[in-house]
């Protein structure tokens, strides 16, 4: 467990630093993981890291991240991998999420349905932001992606929740 986390720390190879991160998830080094990730600037490895807690099931230590994370990338990530999870905790911070666009938010109709974009399609926020209404096809159940990270359009299925958010 120590050499993992003094690579985790100090590997010059940016691979090699990944894998260590991810297999200190496995040998269940949580809290050396949530410490690695407050002193950590590199988006890079803090995804890493979240796969590495992913890894553990710690979903109590994931949301503790999200909740203070900033960035949104990563708290998109965060999110998306709570969803994965078979934990009741984590279902209730996404429930928790979700439930949060009242009428007391500016736009929350709006709000909810990036959310949801994000975590039933798991659409960066660029996607999100490029989506237009003439890239979903209600009648096949699908979204177009067009000008992806991979610069190749994507389709993908529209699930029932997301599109009613949409609509």
């Amino acid at each position: 467990k120590e050499q993992l986390l003094a690579a985790a720390r100090n590997e010059p190879d940016r691979e090699l630093r990944g894998k260590a991160i991810e297999l200190l998830g496995a040998v269940g080094a949580d809290a050396e993981l949530v410490e690695l990730y407050r002193v950590t600037q590199d988006r890079e490895l803090r995804g890493k890291i979240i796969q590495g807690l992913m890894i553990a099931g710690n979903g109590k230590a994931m949301i503790g991240l999200l909740r203070q994370e900033k960035d949104p990338e990563l708290k998109k990530k965060l999110v998306q991998m709570l969803s994965m999870m078979d934990d009741d905790e984590a279902m209730d911070e996404i429930e928790r999420l979700l439930n949060s666009f009242t009428a007391e938010c500016r736009w929350p109709k709006r709000g909810y349905a990036i959310i949801r974009c994000a975590l039933d399609l798991g659409l960066r926020s660029c996607e999100i932001a490029n989506l237009m209404i003439s890239d979903i096809d209600w009648r096949a159940g699908t979204v177009t992606l067009k000008g992806t990270k991979s610069l190749r359009q994507d389709i993908l299925p529209l699930p029932m929740e997301t599109g009613q958010a949409l609509a």
